[in-house]
């Protein structure tokens, strides 16, 4: 059986139980060494080619958006203890099976 739930449903029913939203933090920043860091990787390879560097596998890519922002993300909290849950971006609607 599957319903569609609204996301202030789905939202109250998440503070019924406890939790409370509150936004992402961003990350914290670079540290001066990390910046360092960042600058050596960059001048030890900034001769490479292309072919040098189609052979990276690269772990870590970042999405970043041309038009605009995706919204701001959440993460659900506990109110007693504080400990994340979930994080999620809010939708007009939501399809939940039961």
């Amino acid at each position: 059986m599957i319903m569609e739930l609204s996301a202030e449903t789905v939202r109250r029913a998440l503070k019924e139980v406890g939790m409370e939203a509150v936004a992402k933090q961003k990350k914290p920043r670079l540290l001066p060494r990390h910046i360092r860091q960042r600058l050596d990787f960059a001048l030890q390879h900034q001769h490479w080619t292309v072919e040098d560097w189609k052979r990276v596998i690269w772990s870590d890519e970042t999405k970043i958006n041309r038009l605009g922002s995706d919204g701001r993300e959440w993460v659900w909290k506990d109110q007693v203890t504080g400990s994340r849950r979930n994080m999620f971006k809010a939708q007009s609607s939501l399809e939940v099976e039961v």
